[in-house]
């Protein structure tokens, strides 16, 4: 006679057999997608303190007022989102 728990196997959090290891392989899809969107989240912050910071130095050394930070914030911003829509672009495929 057998008991009913000897031929049963439970594994925490994924239940088993291949439906388990799908499970852990699409999360693990997931969260590479997750990083992969914070990383195209960070270039977008440096890219415009970069060209932000470089236009800060051109105002101080050629005296011109705003001018530098502004012109590097826009340029920074445009570097940055279109490493943003080329990412987007690249999943989307």
């Amino acid at each position: 006679m057998s008991r009913p728990h000897d031929d049963q196997h439970h594994e925490p959090g994924g239940g088993g057999g291949a439906g388990g290891e799908q499970k852990r392989a699409s999360e693990a899809e997931q969260l590479a997608g997750w990083y992969r969107m914070a990383g195209v989240g960070i270039e977008f912050v440096v890219a415009i303190a970069l060209f932000a910071g470089i236009g800060y130095a051109l105002d101080r050394w050629r005296g011109t007022g705003p001018w530098g930070v502004l012109i590097g914030l826009g340029v920074g911003f445009a570097v940055g989102l279109r490493a943003m829509i080329r990412m987007a672009m690249k999943s989307f495929k």
